[in-house]
């Protein structure tokens, strides 16, 4: 028995996240015949969170500091699924809910600060920062994306409830 989560469609197939009893959890492609790879083994995951376009894969991992869990970190990873080859941008903050515009050529990504403060930041594929959102203090996001006009949109949760907010309306630096 095998879970395939979040399947993610493109025109040469499908990539999901499999999870089975027999093997570690990990990033498949399905090819349109139906043949099944591996694309990447990742390590420890924040959440069952990534994007895909063509030819990136992107995620979150968990990097656990030693001796203080409120210090743990995480980093984003991006896989060239053409050649398989992984990189790793990494942060001073938990990184969660990443993905790639529409172009391809940024991602927007929900951080958590040690002091419980979320910022939503634009970075392009060096890591650079672009834009950064700050959230109000009681409120906590997820979920996000940037459309094509550059407009980010997240998921918003607070005491009221969930709903879809325009992100870029918050203060952005």
């Amino acid at each position: 028995h095998a879970d395939h989560h979040l399947p993610k469609f493109s025109q040469q197939g499908i990539v999901a996240y499999k999870e089975s009893p027999e093997t570690l959890p990990r990033f498949v492609f399905i090819d349109t015949a139906g043949k099944e790879s591996t694309l990447f083994i990742p390590s420890q995951r924040n959440e069952i969170n990534y994007d895909v376009n063509d030819s990136l894969l992107v995620w979150t991992e968990r990097h656990n500091h030693v001796r203080w869990e409120n210090a743990d970190r995480s980093v984003i990873k991006i896989m060239d699924i053409k050649n398989r080859k992984c990189r790793t941008l990494r942060a001073e903050c938990f990184y969660t809910s990443v993905s790639l515009s529409a172009g391809g050529d940024s991602l927007v990504v929900v951080s958590t600060h040690l002091d419980s403060r979320q910022t939503i930041n634009v970075i392009d594929l060096e890591g650079r920062l672009l834009r950064r959102i700050e959230m109000p203090q009681a409120v906590n996001v997820a979920s996000p994306i940037i459309a094509t006009d550059g407009t980010v949109y997240a998921v918003e949760t607070s005491v009221d409830g969930a709903c879809i907010v325009n992100a870029t309306s918050y203060i952005v630096s």
